[in-house]
């Protein structure tokens, strides 16, 4: 059988993975990684001592060696610190996948090859198959724990020694299967939350990255009138609505101005928008238009949508109906079924 390594986390998922792998006669290998310093205990965070420690008495249980590695210096400079400074633009970048992109499947990845391992295996909710002579990344069978969406920037090269044994499993099927094996992490509760943020505000970790302070400013309509004090621009993403502190709501979100430190809102509706663009897409098959289903948060539903390639290289997303305006900075993942075209970060178009 083939020699495999897991990205061992110290969850649930992860954890029946690797004894799933084992089981049918694979030679696996744990990896946990170290991503970052003074953790905050008891978060809904992964990656922290605690985690690895898990990780390390499930390799234990399942008789597989496990290293922990330590990528410390690539999760700053890689992950940590463009989130941070797309904060500070007035973007909301997503850092799991970013963390995903570069972390997992570039160091993790490359761990992988110095073990001659034949594949990488993490137990995120997601399919790789062979569709039409070539392996394509999709949608988990059970809609509701579906991950394809933080696992778009996985190279396409790279999927054919990607394995992802959890993408026809339910996450009570997958409890139960930890259950039955005895694993410790069976009823451990989920990591939802970026890891070096969680339980802090993200406009406070931004400060302790950056090194800079956040600034209150104004909070204003889109015609400039004054409605109240923010305390930092950085403390709010786009369609936000509770925490504002104003009266005669509700209030949203509607954009961000780091050039003069505004916060605009408009009063009882989200912003909307039918036409975004992806100014650095990443495809996982070759650059055309087409009719797909644009998902443009991890939770939502793929609406259709016309993709447009653009002479420079960008892209433009057309949507059928007007969406309610996700965050600069956020990511668009097209679908052409269950399975992934492109994707990218968000950026507004003027007039859109």
């Amino acid at each position: 059988m083939s020699r495999v390594v897991v990205g061992l986390s110290g969850g649930v998922d992860s954890s029946v993975t690797a004894a799933l792998l084992k089981e049918e006669g694979h030679e696996v290998i744990g990896l946990g990684m170290r991503l970052y310093d003074n953790p905050v205990p008891d978060s809904r965070s992964c990656c922290s001592p605690d985690d690895l420690f898990d990780a390390r008495y499930v390799a234990d249980l399942l008789d597989i060696p496990y290293y922990t590695l330590d990528f410390r210096e690539v999760f700053r400079s890689a992950v940590m610190e463009p989130w941070a400074a797309g904060y500070r633009q007035g973007l909301t970048p997503n850092p799991c996948i970013a963390c995903n992109g570069t972390v997992k499947f570039q160091a993790l990845a490359a761990r992988a090859d110095l073990l001659q391992c034949d594949f990488l295996a993490t137990g995120h909710f997601a399919r790789v198959e062979e569709v039409d002579g070539r392996h394509r990344l999709g949608r988990a069978r059970h809609r509701a724990k579906d991950q394809s969406y933080f696992l778009y920037p996985v190279p396409a090269d790279r999927l054919a020694r990607f394995l992802l044994p959890l993408g026809n499993w339910t996450k009570e099927e997958v409890r139960a299967r930890a259950s039955t094996l005895g694993l410790p992490t069976a009823k451990k509760r989920e990591s939802q939350d970026a890891c070096f943020v969680t339980p802090r505000e993200p406009h406070e970790v931004v400060a302790e990255i950056s090194g800079e302070p956040v600034v209150p400013g104004a909070i204003v309509t889109k015609g400039g009138e004054r409605l109240g004090t923010h305390k930092g621009f950085e403390a709010y993403t786009i369609g936000q609505r509770k925490g504002l502190g104003l009266a005669g709501g509700p209030w949203f979100v509607t954009d961000l101005r780091p050039e003069t430190n505004e916060v605009v809102v408009q009063k009882q509706q989200q912003r909307t928008l039918q036409r975004l663009r992806i100014d650095d897409a990443f495809w996982h098959i070759e650059p055309q238009e087409m009719a797909v289903s644009v998902r443009t948060r991890s939770g939502a539903e793929p609406v259709p949508a016309r993709l447009l390639p653009q002479g420079d290289g960008g892209l433009v997303v057309a949507f059928e109906d007007p969406v309610s305006a996700p965050a600069p900075g956020q990511v668009a993942v097209a679908y052409d079924g269950d399975w992934i075209v492109c994707g990218g970060p968000i950026r507004w178009l003027p007039g859109a």
